[in-house]
């Protein structure tokens, strides 16, 4: 439950993500786009290969800025979520070429989790439902930069009343770091995990090494068998 590397900074690992972004180059995989997000809203979110022709030159001449883009094959990504099942993805019907740049400069999420999880021997990966639509896309990065695949699985997320997820981006209250084991104890037990509420009195170490000896993955499959997939919590 605690990290026994060294904190690794996006901001430290610019001259990787380049590299990564050079392969992509060389293979014939990367195109610049100058396309808005109102453009590709217009076309229900699936980037339709506007830009496909455009050379960096071109646009580097110009000074006009751009994104650059990964071109996608037409092949299904499939995988085998351990909690969310079997999962497939047409990238250029469902998703299209996709970011792996920003036109602000900024290496896209995509390229660098994926670049990242490579260098630190990353082999499985459990994060909220809200990225199981992401997967594919690094999947497909892993095949074409020739990186291992970790094993996924999707947990369920908590939301409010909207079915937004708690974030700083919906203006959610911060978690009470003075209440950790108040705060871990919420978190198991919406998981399905059952604590026993004497674990509320317990210490941080105490309540980890029950939630590490108890872990129950099937617990959580047995919740998805209802039709919601997202938990709501009143704060």
């Amino acid at each position: 439950m605690h990290w026994d590397g060294p904190i690794l900074f996006q901001s430290q690992r610019l001259g990787a993500y380049q590299s990564a972004l050079n392969q992509l180059q060389t293979q014939g995989l990367i195109f610049p786009c100058i396309c808005s997000r109102q453009d590709i809203r217009e076309q229900e979110g699936v980037y339709p290969g506007t830009c496909r022709q455009l050379s960096i030159e071109d646009l580097t001449a110009d000074r006009q800025p751009y994104a650059i883009r990964c071109r996608v094959d037409n092949q299904c990504i499939k995988y085998c979520d351990a909690l969310q099942g079997q999962q497939a993805q047409q990238l250029v019907t469902e998703v299209g070429d996709f970011i792996v740049k920003r036109k602000d400069g900024l290496f896209a999420y995509q390229l660098a989790v994926v670049i990242d999880d490579a260098f630190q021997g990353v082999n499985h990966v459990v994060r909220g439902i809200d990225l199981l639509d992401s997967t594919p896309r690094q999947i497909y990065l892993q095949q074409v930069l020739k990186l291992a695949q970790p094993a996924y699985a999707h947990i369920p997320i908590i939301v409010n009343h909207d079915g937004q997820k708690l974030s700083k981006q919906h203006h959610a209250r911060a978690l009470d770091l003075h209440q950790p084991v108040q705060t871990l104890y919420s978190a198991l037990y919406y998981l399905q995990q059952a604590p026993p509420e004497n674990l509320l009195k317990s210490s941080v170490k105490e309540l980890l090494d029950w939630a590490i000896e108890h872990w129950d993955m099937q617990k959580m499959k047995n919740m998805l068998q209802v039709p919601e997939t997202v938990y709501n919590l009143t704060l």
